[in-house]
This record gives structure tokens, sequence and C-alpha cells, in this order.
């Protein structure tokens, strides 16, 4: 499994191009693809409160969607939560750190441009 990251996410499905070479290439060799449930919750509340309205379409039967797909999205389990709150790790978004803290948990790489994730204690194979 490759867990992919939110932006990386809306990006596979409206703008592919957006992705790195590498990041492509990762997601067709992946056996299966993630999405953590923090994502859904980051692209529905950054979605509504209009910090992100091109991915309107996107958010629409969001769940729904995903599974059409073939994304498994992964619940937000207790283990990570308390990883993600505890990690001696100055990157203070909230979403960034209930991300890495499944991959962290679950052993899994995640696609992101993000460098700022190549910090995390403990590490994630970041894909890009």
């Amino acid at each position: 499994m490759i867990l992919l990251d939110t932006h990386a996410l809306v990006w596979s499905l409206l703008r592919p191009e957006l992705l790195s070479k590498t990041a492509r290439e990762s997601l067709e060799a992946a056996s299966s693809w993630g999405v953590s449930s923090a994502t859904l919750y980051e692209m529905r509340y950054k979605h509504r409160i209009g910090k992100w309205p091109e991915i309107a379409a996107l958010v629409e039967n969001l769940r729904g969607r995903l599974g059409e797909l073939g994304f498994e999205i992964l619940a937000m389990e207790a283990m990570a939560m308390d990883l993600a709150g505890d990690l001696d790790w100055s990157h203070r978004d909230p979403f960034d750190r209930m991300i890495t803290a499944t991959c962290i948990v679950r052993r899994v790489p995640l696609v992101s441009k993000d460098v700022a994730l190549d910090g995390v204690p403990g590490g994630i194979e970041r894909v890009w």
C-alpha cells in the first residue's frame, strides 16, 4: 500500500501532471492506494471555509467516489492519533501530523511533495 497526502490525492484526480514522474510511477506500481481519514476532514474543512473552492466536485460524495476508484480510507486509529499529538516535531499542521503518524503506524510510504515531512521523528518514506 501507498498513502497519498491530501494534495497528492487531489492532484492525482484533477491534475495528474502536477505529480512527479516518480510519484506517478509509484502509484502505478502500488498494490493498493490509501487515504487517511484526516485527508477527508482536511478537504471538506478547507472547502467549507472557502480555502479550496476548486475541489467542490471532489468533496461531493467523496467517500463513495474514492471507493469507486479503489482507494482504501484508513481510519485514524487511537495509536496514530496519540502519536500525532506526541511527535517531538516542530511541524504544527495538524493534518500533516495525523497523516504522517498514520504512515508511521501502518509502515507505508507517503506520496507528498512536502519536504517538511522529511524531518518527522521516526521517519517516513516520502515518495516524490
